[in-house]
């Protein structure tokens, strides 16, 4: 099988890899795409307080608990 050889022409315009093919829309730093609810955000409050007084499992603990489970 043959194939034909490849020549470029300098006075085309060619494309590159990198040029931009769509505007992409961007969200500033300060809008937020999604409105927490009130129940969604005492949840995280909930989850930070629990955070901070160390009631959380580690990823070792929940492997353990895992393979229990799953035993």
């Amino acid at each position: 099988m043959s194939t034909k050889p490849y020549n470029r022409q300098e006075d085309e315009e060619t494309s590159q890899v990198n040029d931009p093919m769509a505007a992409y829309h961007r969200l500033s730093a300060d809008t937020n795409p999604h409105v927490l609810s009130d129940a969604e955000l005492e949840i995280i409050l909930r989850s930070k307080e629990e955070y901070e007084q160390g009631e959380y499992y580690t990823q070792e603990e929940v492997n353990k608990l895992m393979k229990q489970w799953l035993s």
